[in-house]
């Protein structure tokens, strides 16, 4: 289960009207939903289903104490990762109208 949204069994409620999720592998879950999906689709529209694999390019957190460092590793990678939030930006601007889309992409 996870608290983006609801999503139980991979199978997400209707909370919003578009969503993403972002996974990584992880050496303590044992199976990794391979996908959400809307469990009313003619309300919700899934932008996608991204999957992150941080063990070959570990991404730094500083901010973060040690013990969420060494024990909860896979989950702040994910939120340290800068292409991440990229990704979700981009991911909002595409939902927004386009002069608002413009007007907060100038400078």
């Amino acid at each position: 289960m996870r608290r983006a949204g609801v999503v139980l069994a991979s199978t997400l409620l209707v909370v919003s009207a578009s969503r993403a999720t972002c996974q990584q592998p992880s050496e303590t879950r044992a199976t990794a939903e391979a996908a959400i999906r809307a469990a009313d689709a003619s309300r919700t529209q899934i932008l996608g289903n991204f999957r992150i694999d941080y063990s070959r390019k570990p991404i730094s957190c500083p901010n973060y104490p040690w013990y969420d460092r060494i024990f909860m590793r896979s989950h702040i990678e994910i939120e340290c990762d800068p292409a991440v939030w990229q990704r979700v930006e981009e991911l909002i601007r595409i939902q927004l109208p386009a002069s608002i889309a413009s007007q907060a992409s100038a400078p």
